[in-house]
């Protein structure tokens, strides 16, 4: 059973206002599921940058508000968008290469920048947990690739109310109120993700002599900060798709 939830969207011209509350956790959504495609290489590093992503997600999701069902969290809504968008990305992506590797001759070389490459292990960018975590270190794509194979692997209703609470500093109570669940399933999912992590970590460093590092690692996942420029010009784009949804 849900906890109650806001009341939904009605009117097309309230969707941009009630959106744009959650810009900001729907980008961070999106920049760290690009991360983890990148890591696997499905998606190359730079192809597409996150607000780009939720920018057209919000605009689809504008078209098809009406299917919200009444008494529907929107947020939850909003990031099945955003998710299809990504995952019409790598799809693409993937038929590209299938597309290239035909064109190939058998026994030629493929071009590096269509290859998958191997994911990047934690332990290689941070061989010694115990050591402080210098600031250029966390800022390096590779420790991020490296954060975002692992936790990848979580489900999502796991990853992202730790994400939410771990990195984003949002309270169990905040995200219990966007995700439109009960503050005790979503405590219950942040441990779930913890305790899934830790092994991980256990089973990344098992070859390396010491500990491995501690599930807190992952609160240093990359967090975008949006500029209120960015934000006034997403908004400004939705009230012009309304209009036009109006109109028609």
């Amino acid at each position: 059973m849900t906890a109650r939830v806001e009341a939904s969207i009605r009117e097309p011209e309230d969707f941009p206002r009630e959106a744009i509350k959650y810009l900001r956790p729907l980008v961070n959504y999106a920049r760290r599921r690009i991360r983890y495609y990148e890591s696997t290489g499905e998606l190359a590093p730079g192809f597409v940058h996150p607000i780009e992503v939720v920018d057209q997600a919000l605009v689809e999701a504008l078209r098809r508000y009406r299917e919200l069902p009444p008494d529907s969290p929107l947020y939850p809504w909003l990031r099945r968008f955003v998710r299809r968008v990504l995952n019409n990305l790598v799809r693409e992506a993937r038929q590209r290469r299938r597309e290239i590797s035909l064109e190939q001759p058998i026994g030629g070389n493929y071009d590096s920048d269509y290859l998958m490459e191997r994911p990047i292990r934690l332990m290689d960018v941070l061989p010694d947990p115990t050591a402080p975590i210098p600031e250029e270190i966390i800022e390096r794509r590779e420790f991020q690739s490296a954060l975002a194979s692992i936790i990848g692997h979580l489900p999502e209703s796991w990853r992202e109310p730790f994400l939410m609470h771990v990195v984003d500093g949002m309270s169990v109570e905040e995200i219990a109120r966007i995700e439109g669940q009960k503050p005790e399933d979503i405590r219950y999912r942040i441990e779930l993700a913890r305790n899934y992590l830790k092994e991980m970590l256990t089973e990344e460093y098992e070859e390396l002599e010491g500990s491995a590092p501690s599930e807190d690692i992952f609160s240093k996942v990359e967090s975008m900060h949006l500029e209120d420029e960015q934000s006034r010009k997403i908004q400004q784009k939705l009230e012009s798709a309304t209009k036009d949804i109006s109109k028609a």
